[in-house]
């Protein structure tokens, strides 16, 4: 059997991994002048696909990505994943997806207009799973030492392939023997995590950061939200510092990979209830249920 990592698709082509290549002039390993969306699989049918794709047509459309007609592109990603989960063997499995697009050569530097041979790419590789401990035991949290303006910088808004920030955090929290790392504001607002959006539970309500807020507008964020408004679970966004955590009943992060993960600790504060607490095995329960609608 062929490795399931072995193709991948570059502009209209499915490529052995190890054959594909972009320019070293291409603006996205240059500048980091590209967006990407990470998605998952489950027995080969990909969860939220629609919703990331708007995310990122948002993206292009935003920045000035030179594409007519997104519908076109649409279809473009949608076949070529299905195909290349039939080519990597993962038609019937779980699986991890990533889209990458970047603009493509400058001829006059910095100029988006002037931008050439944009890359489309697809990745599609067997999922390596969070371990079941941390669904069972919960996730522990330290904060960055990064601290980010509250609101108002629209990069933030973006899945940029300039990740490098977030890279940096995920790496503090490594050094830490911790599983994610969270940033701040300036003025000790906390705002998302490195990979992921970060809710809290106090009352038998739920509250996140508020969409205002200097954060990525996650896809999983987004089908808790619309799962709490379905099952009447008040839901609130609101300006959130460490100490409604520290008194909050239950902690939860989410993000596409992980679905949502409950946490045991942030930094030296330890919650004191069960972990995962109730509230939260319901939202994990009922995203679950979202899941097997979504991909029979």
């Amino acid at each position: 059997m062929e490795n399931l990592k072995n193709y991948i698709f570059k502009n209209g082509s499915f490529i052995p991994k190890d054959q594909a290549f972009i320019s070293i002039e291409d603006s996205g390993f240059m500048y980091g002048d590209g967006f990407f969306e990470t998605l998952r699989a489950y027995n080969g049918t990909v969860f939220l696909l629609d919703k990331h794709l708007k995310r990122l047509f948002s993206s292009l459309d935003f920045f000035k990505y030179p594409f007519n007609d997104y519908s076109d592109l649409e279809l473009i990603i949608k076949s070529s994943i299905k195909k290349l989960l039939c080519l990597n063997h993962l038609e019937h499995s779980d699986a991890y997806i990533k889209i990458i697009i970047s603009r493509g050569k400058y001829k006059s530097k910095f100029n988006f207009s002037t931008a050439q041979e944009k890359n489309v790419i697809i990745l599609a590789q067997k999922l390596n799973p969070y371990s079941e401990e941390l669904y069972k035991n919960g996730i522990h949290l330290i904060f960055s030492s990064i601290k980010r303006p509250l609101s108002d910088n629209i990069l933030y808004r973006h899945k940029m392939i300039n990740y490098f920030e977030n890279i940096y955090a995920k790496n503090e929290a490594i050094l830490q023997k911790a599983d994610e790392a969270i940033f701040l504001s300036e003025d000790d607002y906390i705002l998302e995590g490195a990979v992921s959006n970060i809710f809290l539970v106090k009352d038998n309500k739920i509250f996140t950061p508020s969409s205002n807020q200097n954060i990525l507008l996650g896809i999983t964020r987004e089908k808790v939200l619309s799962i709490c408004a379905k099952n009447k679970i008040p839901v609130y966004e609101k300006n959130l510092k460490f100490s409604d955590f520290t008194e909050a009943d239950e902690i939860f992060i989410t993000n596409s990979i992980a679905e949502i993960l409950p946490v045991k600790s942030i930094e030296l504060f330890k919650l004191q209830k069960d972990v995962p607490g109730p509230l939260t095995k319901d939202v994990m329960r009922l995203y679950k249920e979202e899941i097997s609608k979504a991909t029979p």
